[in-house]
C-alpha cells in the first residue's frame, strides 16, 4: 500500500477546498444568499434558533470582517454597520437586527480573534 498510514494521519488538520462559486472572496451571490462577497469577507457560522431547547444550523454565511483593538467586528448583508464580537465569552454572537432584510432570524457565530486576525 502506497502512502501514510491512518495513525499518521491522526494529528493532521484536513484542508478543505471550496467550490469557485462559493468563495467568500470571489463566489457567486446567487448561490449564497445573505453573505457578502468582498476580499474582507469571512466564512462565519450561522445558527437559527427553532424553540428555546432546540437549536439547528441554517447555513453559513460570507460576512465581512476587520480586526481592530483587539477585536473583531463583523457587517453582514442587510446592515452597513460595524458590530463588535466581544470574544470574552466562548460563544459570542451577533443578533441580527429584527429589520434587516438579509438575515431577519437566527445569529452570527463570532469567530475567535485568533481565528481570523493575524
Amino acid at each position: 500500500r502506497d502512502g501514510p498510514k491512518m495513525a499518521e494521519l491522526d494529528d493532521v488538520c484536513p484542508i478543505i477546498k471550496p467550490l469557485v462559486h462559493t468563495s467568500c472572496e470571489t463566489g457567486n451571490a446567487k448561490d449564497m444568499p445573505g453573505s457578502i462577497l468582498s476580499n474582507t469577507s469571512r466564512c462565519l457560522s450561522r445558527v437559527e434558533f427553532v424553540s428555546d431547547s432546540e437549536v439547528r444550523s441554517i447555513g453559513d454565511i460570507c460576512a465581512q470582517v476587520k480586526c481592530d483593538s483587539g477585536k473583531v467586528h463583523i457587517r453582514y448583508k442587510g446592515n452597513n454597520s460595524w458590530h463588535v464580537c466581544d470574544n470574552e465569552t466562548e460563544n459570542d454572537v451577533i443578533l441580527p437586527q429584527s429589520n434587516d432584510s438579509a438575515l431577519s432570524s437566527g445569529v452570527i457565530l463570532c469567530p475567535k480573534y485568533s481565528e481570523v486576525c493575524m
